[in-house]
């Protein structure tokens, strides 16, 4: 996982166990004021964070589709 675009020159990398952690979770799920300026900038971050998937995951696997 990388917690901001992976081509970022300040990205952090690891295992899903390892960033789970770091990531701000009520900032991506749960509703905060997006008129606070602290909150927006949270929001954008969390946005960014990436899950790289090394194999192909088949159509019929993905949830929703």
């Amino acid at each position: 996982m990388a917690d901001r675009v992976t081509t970022d020159n300040d990205v952090q990398l690891g295992g899903p166990n390892e960033m789970i952690n770091r990531m701000d979770l009520e900032a991506t799920y749960k509703h905060i004021d997006w008129k606070v300026p602290a909150n927006y900038q949270r929001r954008l971050a969390a946005e960014k964070w990436e899950a790289m998937i090394p194999e192909r995951i088949e159509p019929e696997l993905i949830g929703g589709l």
